[in-house]
């Protein structure tokens, strides 16, 4: 992240009056990352290394397809899998490579 985008960011939350625990569900204390606008989710993943993720099941499928995308996601201290469904096969494969799933909805 740039130094005038982080300035952006810190400018916004701190005049939004929302913390970082109200804003999409974040952990308490986090700190709000925003990828640049020319990365893919799996490079802005790769480059960011965040401790907590918040995807949907199709998000996960594609990571999972990218090695280095997996081995930044196994590194998470949570990722939460919500927005809709997942399949049981897509839980077992992120589970098997020892991501730490959050579910956020039902499982089908």
């Amino acid at each position: 992240m740039t130094a005038a985008r982080a300035d952006a960011v810190a400018a916004r939350r701190s005049t939004s009056g929302a913390s970082a625990g109200s804003v999409g569900g974040s952990v308490a204390g986090a700190t709000l990352v925003l990828p640049e606008p020319e990365d893919d989710l799996a490079s802005a993943l790769v480059k960011t290394r965040p401790s907590h993720l918040s995807l949907v099941a199709t998000q996960l499928r594609d990571l999972l397809d990218d090695d280095e995308a997996t081995a930044a996601l196994t590194a998470c201290e949570a990722v939460m899998l919500g927005g809709g469904p997942a399949t049981l096969d897509l839980i077992r494969a992120a589970r098997d490579r020892r991501v730490a799933l959050r579910s956020t909805c039902l499982l089908y």
